[in-house]
């Protein structure tokens, strides 16, 4: 008998080829769902039209686990990817990634330059 593939794998595939669909909502939103000082931060940073889609993005990213690492060396809350490096220079380096509000940061920069185009997980926030 064979077995399925793991979940995970299913839900990567599916991401790659753009099948996943939108991602049912919490009552209260993906926001309502992130710690305080997490929805603080999210809420300083980005514009009250993108609370919601910011927290969604963090929710699927890292699950508001600012100390979250992913495979390719993506860091932080909203799992930035080490392409995007030189922009943590001006908050003390990489190792300030792990930071939330030093991530957050940076994701809002990244997003108000290319929306949320560069997070794999636009797709089932309903973002692209």
């Amino acid at each position: 008998m064979m077995l399925p593939p793991p979940f995970w794998f299913l839900s990567f595939f599916q991401q790659w080829a753009g099948v996943l669909q939108r991602a049912p909502v919490p009552a209260g939103g993906f926001l309502s769902l992130a710690p305080g000082p997490i929805r603080s931060v999210i809420q300083t940073v980005f514009p009250a039209a993108e609370w919601e889609h910011a927290g969604c993005i963090a929710y699927h990213e890292s699950g508001f686990n600012c100390g979250a690492v992913g495979a390719a060396a993506e860091r932080g809350l909203f799992q930035i990817h080490p392409v995007h490096r030189a922009r943590f220079t001006k908050y003390g380096g990489w190792d300030k990634a792990l930071d939330c509000t030093v991530n957050a940061l940076v994701a809002a920069e990244i997003w108000r330059e290319q929306g949320w185009g560069p997070w794999t997980t636009k797709t089932i926030c309903g973002l692209g």
